[in-house]
């Protein structure tokens, strides 16, 4: 159990509340637990049934969460992890792609707020410039070997995305209310909900409150 409260340390921190932090956490959760050996483990016993238990259950509730957008670009955009905590190829060129699109699109956006200020002063005949400064500004990114926030000042997009993706809640209130209202949906004769249908159940209910 010591990578899971090892892992729950680090992300109850005040030094690493990111959003971008989870998946790596996972991940590492998952590879210290593999990698447990014991000469009195056996391949059978209960110490091998425990942890065959705990990596199914990680890869049940959390599997899904790699291929979230939301977590990736979380993570991607983390100047402690980028792409490093993507062992497959294949998936990192998708999520290469993922966030090279993102930064395009907020290209774009920027290019058209640009045009809409200076309409009047613009050559009419002028086309948008399509140069890879931003995709450079990118590639400069992934190969930056600085660890300090400060460094995400040289790459503007780069850090508005950051900002935007992992950004924490600046306050607990919002998620202990949310635990406050778990015993009243897992009550004693629902006691046998599954975790997909509680977690359900518990938006619905908060959400209603707070809409009343």
């Amino acid at each position: 159990m010591k990578p899971i409260a090892v892992a729950l340390d680090i992300l109850q921190g005040e030094k690493n509340n990111f959003l971008g932090c989870v998946l790596p956490c996972v991940l590492k959760i998952k590879q210290e637990i593999q990698t447990i050996t014991s000469q009195n483990m056996q391949p059978n016993g209960f110490g091998a049934f425990i942890r065959r238990g705990i990596l199914a259950h990680i890869e049940n509730r959390f599997g899904t969460w790699f291929q979230d957008e939301k977590f990736v670009i979380a993570t991607s955009f983390h100047l402690k992890f980028k792409l490093d905590w993507i062992t497959d190829e294949k998936e990192m060129r998708s999520h290469r792609k993922l966030v090279a699109r993102k930064i395009a699109l907020l290209q774009e956006k920027e290019i058209s707020d640009e045009m809409s200020a200076s309409i009047r002063d613009r050559d009419p005949l002028d086309f948008p410039s399509k140069n890879t400064a931003t995709l450079d500004e990118l590639e400069l990114f992934f190969i930056d070997k600085e660890k300090d926030l400060a460094m995400l000042d040289k790459y503007s997009k780069v850090k508005r995305l950051f900002l935007e993706y992992n950004t924490a809640l600046p306050s607990s209130a919002s998620v202990e209310r949310l635990f406050s209202a778990g015993p009243l949906v897992l009550t004693a004769r629902r006691n046998r909900l599954a975790d997909r249908i509680f977690e359900t159940l518990l938006r619905l209910k908060v959400n209603f409150s707070n809409e009343n």
